[in-house]
């Protein structure tokens, strides 16, 4: 009979002991979990947090105002921030055929933003209009200092080989023009929007502007763009392009 007990009251300490155990380890996973969440929520609102210090930083960035070179006879200027990397080309002959290409890096070389101004000569391009291409979104804001030209970003539903980019996270584009385009229109209508001429009147060799766009220098131009909420380089790339006037 005590043999039976004695077997009776180890059984009880082996499943005292276990439930314990179980408890214990229970405990432990469910501190572990906390501990993992906890971690994983001040480092999400950390780097949230820090990009936003980041951001508030960069407004406090000085701004430099820049304008196309004079010989052209006509004004054409904007901002950029002045961590921005300015540089330029200028080739051909004063008062014929000219053209001056400026190129603004951002601090990281993420984005460029390009102008492209020439003069004298004419311009044209070929668009077939039966390629099944259309524009999948289009969207534009006028300037405020250059009512004639919007920046407009825009995608082209392909089928076929495209006569134009694909995608466009920011370019300067004719106003008038934009106002009419909407999406499912043929993607030609986008062909020399941005061209514009800056000189009134007729003129042999009259000024305009190519192009002024931003480049996401790491994208692949045939595919569609996403740009960060909080890609503060983007934003001033953006804000570049708007500042544009006369």
């Amino acid at each position: 009979m005590t043999q039976r007990k004695n077997e009776q009251g180890s059984a009880h300490v082996i499943i005292v002991t276990a439930i314990v155990a179980a408890v214990i380890a229970a405990l432990a996973i469910v501190f572990w979990q906390n501990f993992i969440n906890d971690k994983a929520a001040n480092n999400n609102g950390s780097s949230v947090q820090t990009a936003e210090v980041e951001m508030a930083s960069r407004d406090q960035v000085t701004l430099k105002t820049a304008t196309i070179d004079e010989d052209f006879g006509t004004t054409l200027r904007f901002e950029y921030p002045e961590d921005w990397t300015y540089d330029q080309s200028i080739s051909g002959i004063r008062a014929e055929n000219r053209r001056q290409d400026i190129d603004l890096l951002s601090p990281t070389g993420k984005y460029k933003v390009t102008y492209s101004i020439v003069q004298g000569g004419g311009l044209g391009a070929m668009c077939d209009e039966g390629s099944g291409n259309k524009i999948g979104s289009f969207e534009y804001k006028i300037l405020d200092g250059f009512s004639e030209m919007s920046f407009v970003k825009y995608k082209i539903d392909t089928k076929e080989v495209v006569n134009y980019d694909t995608a466009s996270i920011g370019t300067l584009f004719k106003t008038e023009l934009a106002e009419s385009i909407k999406a499912g229109d043929s993607e030609c209508r986008i062909i020399l929007g941005g061209y514009h001429q800056l000189t009134e009147g007729e003129s042999d060799s009259p000024v305009s502007i190519l192009s002024a766009s931003i480049e996401d220098t790491g994208a692949d131009a045939t595919i569609d763009i996403d740009t960060a909420i909080l890609d503060q380089e983007y934003s001033e790339a953006k804000e570049i392009l708007l500042s544009t006037a006369r």
